[in-house]
């Protein structure tokens, strides 16, 4: 299993106690337990889970594909605050495709490099995937739009910058990873303000 298809499996067992504390019973959650639908461990982890979540900065820092986006909140730079405070949407690119931006964005100066670093966040607004709407802007940390598109065929979401081009377009791979403060969707590429 893949990191991300552990994230989206994750997510899909959230929604599902979700649903089951929404419209179910007692009587029907008991006999969900009993018949083994899902064991009472996991149910328990679950909802300890959605009671605790923890700040953005923590959701991020705790995933191990997340590593080097980590480590630029951990200059306090990057945001001017923590994500530990106020709400936030965080766009948080893989390690990979820091790999695969490497070469574009090794020359830039530390500045640049904060500038798109900042361009990855929403602040002040907690935008989950169903709040995200098709052909329209975001204004990010930076201060600049980003335009969340949508693939009509392959139903994909996409968030992307001026800079990003095909077959760099950084796609929400694994969305709504929720924190007390925000939410973390996780992206394919690098969002980039400008060509570089």
């Amino acid at each position: 299993m893949t990191s991300v298809n552990r994230f989206v499996s994750k997510i899909e067992i959230i929604n599902f106690v979700l649903f089951v504390l929404k419209f179910a019973t007692i009587e029907v959650i008991d006999n969900c337990i009993k018949n083994s639908l899902f064991p009472i461990s996991t149910f328990l982890s679950i909802l300890t889970h959605l009671f605790t979540l923890e700040p953005t900065e923590d959701v991020i820092c705790g995933m191990e594909e997340l590593s080097r986006m980590c480590s630029f909140l951990d200059d306090g730079r990057v945001l001017n605050t923590t994500l530990t405070s106020d709400k936030w949407t965080v766009f948080a690119p893989t390690d990979e495709a820091f790999e695969n931006a490497f070469e574009s964005i090794a020359g830039l100066t530390d500045d640049s490099i904060l500038d798109i670093m900042k361009y990855h966040t929403v602040p002040g607004d907690e935008l989950k995937k169903d709040d995200l709407i098709c052909e329209t802007n975001l204004i990010m940390g930076n201060d600049r739009a980003s335009q969340t598109t949508c693939s009509t065929h392959s139903g994909f979401m996409y968030q992307r910058g001026p800079g990003n081009i095909t077959p760099r377009t950084p796609r929400l791979i694994a969305p709504d990873n929720l924190a007390c403060n925000g939410v973390v969707h996780i992206v394919s590429q690098i969002l980039l303000p400008e060509e570089v």
